[in-house]
């Protein structure tokens, strides 16, 4: 075992790499978390054995508690880890999270503070965070490939150099929406530590994926497709994982997605509907509404709040006169001046206008 061991330490060894700490909707990169001396590998073997005993695969996974209040039996230690973290996460209390992280990744104040914002900002004020999944993760070589759980239909992949793992899922239901927060804690001898953290828009307008690829599917079913395709991304959108976790069912809703479009490209045929203008980024949109549009035109200057409100109307309406804008909430307007990126919101900002603010000047 201990020359299994050396040979191991010496791939984990070329294999370092940055650790994303926060992903969507907020990505900080964070320090090289770098794995440990081999003898503190697994600094919990006793519990490894307990979760995943002889003869189990060397990748492998297991749910290991569906307790909301996060009581895991295989360990209290692990039990404490989590019962932290949702009281944390429901209390908004960064200072409170910060000593539950890894001290090799450096998170500071600052960067839980905004995690704990994007959460709110999914959910709504005050939202109600208790355990979903707990999964024990088996990972005897120490690489970063995926994990099968079974039992969920999920791909986990886990951090370097550390055997056992937990990948937690945190759910926090708000008066908006759900998220989830799934969280990797890694043992050490005394506790168990945050390695990484990734925040997941769950549902949009209170339905979940499943939700929303059925009804892109009766969209596409009548003919329907540019919202078809709308709410196949929403759907694609609401099963980012990160890094972390996979959904095997995405490849087949963005397989979906592109049969919409015919292998068309979204920005020309929204640019196709809007001659005249430079129009830059297309995407599908989350409104409080429900499935809306983000169009963002490219202009050789700046223009006023009220010319960039009269746009954004005018092209509303014209949108409206087709059938499928039925289906369709809202579009939001974005403005990018020549040297602004038109990946994202330029300095002037935008606008996102509906039937019901039609009426308002």
């Amino acid at each position: 075992m201990r020359g299994k061991g050396s040979a191991l330490m010496t791939r984990l060894i070329r294999l370092l790499q940055a650790l994303y700490l926060f992903s969507a909707p907020t990505m900080v990169c964070a320090e090289v978390l770098v794995p440990a001396k081999f003898s503190d590998q697994s600094p919990r073997e006793d519990i490894r054995k307990k979760i995943f005993p002889e003869g189990t695969p060397d990748k492998a996974c297991k749910i290991i508690s569906k307790d909301p209040s996060g009581v895991v039996e295989v360990d209290p230690g692990l039990t404490n880890a989590l019962q932290s973290l949702i009281k944390g996460i429901n209390s908004s209390d960064d200072k409170a999270l910060l000593p539950l992280f890894h001290p090799q990744i450096k998170v500071k104040s600052a960067q839980v503070k905004v995690a704990l914002i994007s959460i709110q900002k999914i959910s709504g004020s005050k939202p109600d965070a208790t355990l979903f999944r707990a999964y024990g993760i088996n990972n005897i070589s120490g690489d970063s490939g995926a994990v099968h759980c079974a039992e969920d239909g999920l791909l986990l992949h886990p951090l370097y150099g550390h055997p056992l793992q937990a990948g937690v899922w945190i759910q926090a239901m708000g008066q908006d929406e759900v998220t989830r927060v799934y969280v990797i804690l890694i043992p050490s001898k005394e506790k168990w530590l945050i390695g990484a953290w990734h925040v997941q828009q769950w549902t949009h307008a209170g339905k979940d994926y499943t939700a929303w690829r059925e009804e892109a599917e009766g969209l596409a079913s009548r003919k329907e497709d540019l919202a078809a395709w709308l709410y196949f991304d929403i759907t694609t959108k609401l099963m980012d994982g990160g890094k972390f976790i996979i959904f095997p069912v995405a490849e087949d809703i963005a397989a979906e997605r592109a049969k919409v479009l015919n292998g068309k490209v979204i920005l020309d045929l929204f640019a196709a509907k809007l001659p005249g203008e430079k129009l830059v980024y297309a995407s599908s949109l989350f409104s409080r509404k429900g499935a809306s549009i983000l169009l963002r035109f490219g202009i050789p200057g700046e223009w006023s709040a009220n010319a960039i409100m009269e746009h954004c109307r005018a092209k509303y309406k014209h949108l409206s006169q087709e059938s499928w804008m039925k289906s369709v909430a809202g579009i939001r307007c974005d403005y990018v001046l020549p040297k602004e990126s038109t990946q994202k919101e330029g300095a002037l900002g935008g606008i996102f206008v509906d039937q019901a603010s039609l009426g308002a000047k």
